[in-house]
């Protein structure tokens, strides 16, 4: 993807490990981000991960400091990359269907999340389309 927050953390590239873009309810959706520095920045922001139906119901969510809480924004270099895993549980009673994968990122502070650009960036909502899953009954 080409996306950027805050006009400082580049999400470099992504994996989700399942195959086919397809789980099934019950099951966890395993997702590596790789982010990029690319200004030093002094605050501190966390990663949000939503996975919303075709009607915008929250389905499953990762929020948190990104790399397993290892990794603060605060402490990043420039040009280093982070490689930062999530999970999100699909809920046992998921309706079958396609469902969106949004991300991007916030404050904990309560200052709001960090704008984004990119093709796939929806500035309206300061997030991104990561992916589209399809939910197998």
């Amino acid at each position: 993807p080409d996306l950027v927050f805050g006009e400082a953390i580049r999400l470099w590239g992504y994996d989700i490990q399942v195959e086919h873009s397809q789980v099934q309810p019950g099951e966890e959706l395993p997702i590596t981000l790789v982010w990029q520095d690319q200004v030093p920045m002094s605050s501190d922001y966390h990663v949000f991960l939503h996975l919303m139906d075709t009607e915008g119901r929250l389905l499953g969510q990762s929020d948190g400091a990104p790399a397993g809480w290892t990794r603060p924004t605060s402490t990043w270099r420039a040009g280093e990359f982070i490689v930062d895993e999530h999970t999100i549980p699909i809920p046992a009673d998921a309706p079958a269907g396609v469902v969106y994968l949004w991300v991007g990122l916030y404050s904990p502070a309560g200052d709001g999340r960090l704008p984004v650009v990119g093709a796939d960036a929806d500035p309206s909502s300061q997030r991104a389309l990561l992916d589209i899953i399809l939910i197998e009954p």
